[in-house]
């Protein structure tokens, strides 16, 4: 599921752990037309770059996100 806040989508997985996912304008959308269009209990699934070395405070930069609502 997924919840909206300004320009980060925070998503929970099945197993109950959380990913906080930076959606910009580069960001690739299917099923909603943008990040505006996320509500909370979305079924969502995503591609996002995981940075190496660092922990990612501020998020993970998206590149996908697909809404199945």
């Amino acid at each position: 599921s997924a919840v909206q806040d300004g320009r980060l989508v925070t998503v929970s997985a099945a197993d109950g752990t959380q990913a906080r996912l930076r959606v910009t304008g580069d960001t690739v959308f299917e099923g909603i037309t943008n990040r505006t269009e996320v509500r909370p209990g979305m079924k969502v699934s995503a591609v996002y770059e995981v940075p190496g070395g660092i922990v990612a405070t501020l998020g993970y930069d998206t590149l996908e996100l697909t809404v199945t609502q």
